[in-house]
């Protein structure tokens, strides 16, 4: 089997990464397509995908290729003897255009809600196979189509999507098993002994042109939230700055925690979401991506005895890795900027409703902002404690399997397509 991997990004390995490894154990020939035509500059020029920067697999060494844009990865795709091509896009995402049968097999691996956002129902009809974490994401990318208007109720347009999908569980995950947890304490200077607590900062980039997250909460200074309220009239917001909600609050009554239950506070955070002075100045260790296969949040994760995010889909990863989570919940409202249907399709997922991503009882919690200021300084470790029997049913709901597996069904497919 000749198989190829669309590298867009470096961060694509933290995804693709346990699919190449299992491709190489297999013996099969792999090729690594790197777009050069990416930017270098900007907001994720960080993550331009320089060969140099491609990782060591531990069964081996994929060959890397260089392509400049879609032209040429059209022209490799049609021209190429491969059997198939590992993609986050889909073939009319890529070319405007489906592929002709003959050529190589398209699968497209799922990224969270963004694969449905990104790909719309026609775009994954341009697809060979869709593999999906589980079932329930199609079930929610079928709701957010009929929120954007895209296609109708009614069972017929199920059946098309569901006949390019297939649940294979999850397979960034499947890298897990590599990871020496010993070994990352010693690497970062963490006793070996001591509880650690993961802190995903609020991702600055969430509404970066809504009034909230800039002048309000991330603001430091209480001067120029006070003349930001007034200049704009933003009056709805005098409670937060009277009660003092906001990221330096939250921060603090994180280290409180911490310190309560004598625990080491890990921040980590990626470097389009720069760390603020004022959480450098709590923490005990702060941390960009190191790398990313095995990537460094699942190493910060393999060590944690809780994480603290703000509506992060590292509680998949988390609850995977069998390390409780707690989200720091903010009205969807608050990020102004969007119009009705983004916010819409925010509060789709984004929420606090039981038995959902980030309110699972026995897995992840929800809090709000003053919430978590008041109450989190008194509590302890055992109050986020983690149910082996609730980790289960999070993990067959939504990421469908619990077995390290979900590279080899992926690649299962692939050999069935290709026959």
């Amino acid at each position: 089997m000749e198989i190829a991997f669309q590298i867009e990004r470096k961060n694509y390995y933290r995804l693709l990464g346990p699919i190449i490894d299992e491709a190489l154990r297999k013996g099969w020939d792999v090729e690594c397509w790197h777009d050069y035509d990416q930017p270098r500059t900007g907001g994720k020029g960080y993550e331009f995908p320089d060969v140099e920067s491609a990782p060591m697999f531990v069964h081996g060494k994929p060959a890397f290729k260089i392509y400049h844009g879609t032209s040429e990865l059209e022209n490799w795709v049609l021209h190429k003897a491969m059997d198939a091509v590992v993609s986050l896009n889909t073939p009319s995402r890529c070319f405007g255009d489906p592929l002709p049968s003959s050529k190589p097999k398209w699968i497209s691996i799922q990224h969270a809600l963004d694969f449905f956002v990104n790909n719309h129902v026609e775009d994954i009809l341009t697809a060979d196979m869709a593999a999906l974490y589980s079932d329930w994401w199609l079930t929610m990318g079928i709701r957010y189509f009929q929120m954007q208007g895209l296609i109708q109720p009614g069972e017929q347009i199920k059946r098309c999507i569901a006949t390019k999908t297939l649940s294979v569980g999850f397979p960034e995950v499947d890298q897990c098993r590599f990871i020496d947890r010993t070994e990352v304490r010693r690497r970062w200077g963490i006793p070996q002994d001591q509880p650690v607590v993961a802190l995903l900062p609020f991702p600055g980039a969430a509404g970066p042109r809504s009034f909230w997250p800039r002048q309000v909460y991330l603001e430091p200074s209480l001067l120029s939230q006070v003349k930001d309220i007034l200049f704009q009239r933003r009056f709805e917001y005098w409670r937060h700055v009277l009660h003092g909600w906001n990221d330096s609050s939250v921060v603090r009554a994180v280290r409180t925690f911490c310190d309560r239950n004598e625990a080491y506070l890990l921040v980590k955070s990626r470097l389009k979401t720069p760390i603020p002075k004022h959480t450098t100045a709590l923490a005990d260790k702060c941390l960009y991506d190191e790398l990313h296969y095995p990537a460094t949040i699942l190493e910060a994760l393999s060590i944690a005895s809780l994480c603290i995010h703000f509506y992060s889909t590292a509680v998949t990863e988390s609850a995977y890795v069998s390390v409780p989570s707690l989200c720091i919940y903010y009205p969807i409202e608050d990020l102004d900027e969007y119009d009705e249907q983004t916010l819409a399709y925010l509060k789709l997922w984004r929420n606090t409703q039981d038995n959902g991503l980030f309110q699972f009882r026995g897995v992840s919690s929800t809090m709000s902002i003053p919430e978590v200021i008041k109450t989190l300084p008194h509590k302890s470790l055992a109050d986020f404690e983690m149910d082996p029997q609730a980790r289960s049913a999070y993990v067959e709901k939504f990421l469908g399997y619990d077995d390290g597996q979900s590279s080899k069904r992926v690649l299962d497919a692939i050999q069935s397509l290709v026959g």
